[in-house]
């Protein structure tokens, strides 16, 4: 199994592996600017179209002795306004390129849309699409690389900092999308995430409401459940149904879709 948080110490994601299985979901959360829970996605498994790989844990490993751009895989999660995909590079010798793309069509680097290439000798280069925009530094083990959309601009980060900001413009949901050149190329910690809570792709999406005291009054919508399994609303001061009284729980609304 494994965790993910943010600054605040909060989970962000939880996956696992079960024997050789691909990775599978456990939950995806999303906080507000108050760090209230408000989406989390649980179960189902967000990346597909494994070529020559194995996913043990956090960790992505090209399995085929060969030296060829031909293992890699796509999220099924995807960005549709602002998001990113990051990810942490636990060797400095292999060629992998990882970015995001509209659609993932093969294995290979060069239909990768933005995409970062940690080459050997910790050389760190970007490519759009196949062409290179040159050369942008160094790396070194345990560096976090992100490529990160805002807007319709796309920028290239390694810890945080920006050292690449593209000329392309950038419109539609982009997919996370990974490339590995040589036998035993790894990263770890690989994620994607959406600003606008769309990212979570999984057996359900549960929704979190609050009311101006911060206080729980839903979880996804009675009533209007659409896709969900479940909901239930908090009424706290407006109850429905019989008249509380004195030392009883204060009235819910709950509905549960038929299976």
């Amino acid at each position: 199994m494994h965790t993910i948080y943010d600054h605040a110490g909060r989970l962000l994601t939880q996956t696992q592996n079960i024997n050789t299985q691909v990775q599978e979901m456990i939950a995806n959360n999303h906080y507000d600017e108050l760090g209230q829970l408000v989406v989390k996605n649980v179960g189902g498994h967000h990346l597909e179209d494994v070529v020559n790989l194995e996913i043990i844990g956090n960790t992505i490993t090209k399995t085929q002795n060969t030296s060829s751009w031909n293992a890699g895989l796509a999220t099924k999660t995807k960005i549709s306004n602002d998001g990113f995909i990051e990810y942490e590079m636990p060797q400095t010798n292999k060629a992998i390129m990882v970015g995001l793309s509209l659609n993932n069509q093969n294995a290979n680097y060069n239909t990768i849309k933005y995409a970062i290439y940690t080459a050997t000798q910790g050389r760190i280069y970007v490519y759009e699409s196949g062409t290179s925009r040159g050369q942008k530094g160094t790396y070194t083990i345990g560096d976090t690389f992100r490529v990160e959309r805002v807007g319709t601009t796309v920028y290239y980060k390694k810890n945080g900092t920006t050292f690449y900001t593209s000329t392309v413009p950038s419109t539609g949901a982009l997919a996370g999308d990974v490339s590995i050149h040589h036998y035993q190329g790894k990263i770890k910690n690989l994620r994607i995430r959406s600003d606008d809570h769309t990212d979570g792709v999984g057996l359900q999406t549960i929704d979190y409401a609050y009311n101006v005291r911060g206080w729980l009054k839903r979880i996804n919508t009675p009533g209007a459940l659409g896709d969900d399994l479940f909901g239930f609303e908090l009424n706290y001061n407006t109850p429905q149904g019989p008249t509380p009284q004195h030392g009883t729980t204060t009235p819910c609304t709950t509905e549960t879709s038929a299976m």
